[in-house]
C-alpha cells in the first residue's frame, strides 16, 4: 500500500516518477502495475514495450483501467514515452 510504504515520491512533482524511484517500489516488493500509454503514433515508432506492461489506449485509460478491475492498492505507473 503506498500509504504504508517508506518510499516517499519526488518531492518537487508528486504527478512523475522516475526509473529508479519505480525500482525502488520493486526492490521493496511494493506492487506495481505499468501500464503503457503511448499514442498509436508513438506505438508504432517504438520497437519495445515495458515487460509486463499493459497497454491502454490513452484516450480512455482511465476508463479501460477501471474495467479492468486492477487492483486499487497497487502502484499503476502510466509511462508514455
Amino acid at each position: 500500500n503506498p500509504d504504508e510504504a517508506d518510499y516517499e515520491p519526488a518531492r518537487h512533482d508528486k504527478e512523475r516518477i522516475s526509473l529508479d524511484e519505480v525500482r525502488q517500489l520493486w526492490e521493496q516488493n511494493d506492487p506495481v502495475i505499468v501500464l503503457d500509454v503511448r499514442t498509436e503514433r508513438s506505438l508504432g515508432k517504438s520497437e519495445t514495450q515495458a515487460q509486463g506492461a499493459i497497454r491502454l489506449n490513452p484516450v480512455n485509460a482511465v476508463k479501460d483501467a477501471t474495467a479492468l478491475n486492477l487492483p486499487k492498492d497497487n502502484w499503476l505507473i502510466a509511462y508514455c514515452a
